[in-house]
């Protein structure tokens, strides 16, 4: 007999988890704050095991956590498509998008409209990420991040090419007339901001129906 932990605690868990914030997590959920951090802490109570410590006024995952819920992520997903398989032919199925969030945006959701015009046994579920990191989490059926399909950056993963990605170089004019240039060449003696923007998940329902 299986000794299995709470498997409503392991869904809450797994979303604050991905997203590495209880906020998050229960807006994802339609949960309250407090029903998460109470649904953590039984499945910490199961596993003898703190999942989450505080930094700030946030409530972080551990490294342990994140271990955990990466597997359990694919066991949900393991879950979800034996669950498809076996379930009635021709009922609408859900296809998981994790992709960034201005792609989203203004690249993936304008199309929505068309992909259900050719599908409209599916609806699609896009997960937005903000983040400067290429890592894949959570429960997902395609990702799409920025790299190099050739180099294999996730060998847990098929990676495929769709776009060409380009940088475009924005400069003040007092600057291109002390620096004239168009490729950013000359520019390696001076100073570059950067964008970096912190880890946060948001699952946006996009029915296309």
């Amino acid at each position: 007999m299986r000794r299995l932990p709470p498997l409503n605690a392991l869904r809450v868990f797994e979303v604050a988890a991905r997203t590495n914030s209880y906020v998050e997590a229960a807006a994802e959920l339609g949960l309250t704050h407090g029903a998460v951090s109470r649904q953590v802490s039984i499945l910490e109570d199961w596993l003898g095991q703190r999942l989450f410590v505080r930094s700030g006024r946030r409530m972080v995952a551990t490294p342990i956590a994140r271990v955990f819920a990466a597997e359990v992520s694919l066991s949900f997903d393991r879950l979800t498509s034996a669950a498809e398989a076996c379930g009635k032919p021709n009922v609408r199925r859900i296809l998981r998008v994790s992709a960034p969030t201005s792609f989203s945006t203004r690249w993936l959701i304008p199309r929505l409209g068309r992909f259900h015009d050719s599908h409209p046994q599916v609806e699609v579920s896009v997960t937005t990420v903000s983040t400067v990191h290429e890592e894949l989490r959570g429960g997902f059926d395609v990702a799409v991040r920025r790299g190099t399909a050739k180099a294999n950056a996730w060998p847990q993963h098929r990676a495929t090419y769709i776009l060409d990605d380009v940088d475009t170089l924005v400069m003040s004019p007092a600057l291109f007339a002390r620096h004239p240039t168009d490729d950013g060449q000359r520019l390696d003696r001076s100073a570059v901001l950067q964008f970096a923007a912190t880890s946060r998940a948001r699952s946006l329902q996009c029915s296309t129906s």
